[in-house]
């Protein structure tokens, strides 16, 4: 009883690590999509804030905006490409072989095996 009470006592342990371990994932995948979008933008605005001879005509607020969208749209067509390619490229279970193979070896098991 007290082996079964343990077991009880370190799988609802594993259960609750495991919750708490899923809830750390998408809080970091929430925090890596917001890095995705606004990393470029935050160099955007660190190239255009500085003082440099280069920029000594005061160079129009437009062109940031023109610069940050365009780079906003090369950013976002960049991530489709990247997820269209991955998505292609994915292979499922069945395609990849796994079953066949598992299978082919379950029969080879059972012919060795003596009755």
């Amino acid at each position: 009883m007290l082996t079964l009470l343990q077991d009880l006592m370190y799988k609802s342990v594993g259960i609750r690590d495991s919750r708490h371990g899923l809830q750390l994932n998408t809080s970091l995948w929430r925090l890596s999509w917001i890095t995705f979008i606004f990393l470029p933008l935050t160099f955007t605005v660190g190239f255009f804030g500085m003082h440099v001879d280069a920029f000594s005509t005061d160079v129009s607020i437009k062109w940031y905006f023109i610069v940050a969208v365009s780079l906003m749209a090369v950013v976002l067509l960049g991530w489709y490409v990247v997820k269209s390619f991955l998505l292609r490229r994915r292979q499922t279970p069945y395609s990849r072989g796994i079953y066949d193979v598992s299978i082919s070896r379950a029969r080879f098991f059972l012919k060795c095996t003596p009755v």
